[in-house]
């Protein structure tokens, strides 16, 4: 969490020269990334689904491991 002086600088300082800002909600980014490896889960408790379902991901959760490489992937080809 930023200090909101200093947000407040870096905006003074970007529009002073003359840069774009935007802004994202990176929590939002983060889970709402592609997974290009192929992910498995079993259903949370309370969902009727028969014995031995599991359900298949096809975008990023929070806690999974290939969440946060899927948002890595994206940002860097965003920057670069």
């Amino acid at each position: 969490m930023a200090h909101p002086t200093a947000i407040r600088t870096v905006l003074a300082w970007g529009v002073k020269n003359g840069y774009f800002i935007y802004q994202t909600d990176i929590k939002l980014a983060f889970i709402s990334r592609e997974l290009q490896e192929v992910v498995y889960m079993s259903p949370p408790p309370g969902c009727e689904e028969p014995n031995g379902h599991v359900w298949r991901l096809h975008r990023g959760q929070y806690g999974l491991r290939q969440s946060s490489n899927a948002f890595a992937r994206t940002l860097l080809l965003r920057l670069y």
